[in-house]
């Protein structure tokens, strides 16, 4: 959860039968200040990867 967001208040008005990713406000997090850059201020603070396993041999 972003520290520095808060809840955008048009995803909340939204309906929530569309996936997130379908709708015209996708995220439910918002910059404080409506000048600030979302996409410069967010940043990944975790990477994992799952690695694939084979059940049976090919």
């Amino acid at each position: 959860v972003p520290k520095e967001w808060e809840l955008d208040p048009q995803w909340e008005s939204e309906s929530k039968q569309p996936l997130a990713h379908h709708r015209k406000f996708p995220s439910k997090w918002c910059a404080p200040a409506p000048n600030q850059d979302p996409v410069s201020t967010a940043r990944i603070v975790d990477h994992f990867v799952i690695k694939r396993t084979c059940s049976k041999p090919i």
